[in-house]
């Protein structure tokens, strides 16, 4: 619904055209920016682990970047729109199994 409501204001607010707000295409190549993020994200994070995922339309499933099928993903994946990705952050165990 969320992604609705932008194409709704898109076209009422921004007053662009029809054919420019429908057309759901991105000038670039969204996974692959991202993927050439991930260095710096780790980086300026101290994040140890970012994992891409490319959500399939209105689901909460996806595959990331290296072809894994991921399923029953947080809530937020539904929000994640061509040029708009949504975040997850969560806090994995350690291997020794402490937080």
């Amino acid at each position: 619904m969320p992604f609705v409501q932008s194409l709704k204001r898109r076209l009422i607010q921004g007053k662009e055209k029809p054919e420019a707000v429908f057309n759901r295409e991105l000038a670039f190549d969204e996974l692959q920016v991202l993927a050439d993020m991930v260095s710096s994200l780790k980086k300026t994070t101290g994040c140890r682990i970012v994992e891409i995922i490319a959500v399939e339309e209105g689901g909460r499933v996806g595959t990331t970047i290296d072809g894994e099928k991921r399923e029953e993903l947080s809530a937020v994946a539904e929000t994640a729109v061509p040029g708009q990705p949504s975040f997850h952050f969560e806090n994995l165990p350690d291997v020794d199994g402490t937080a």
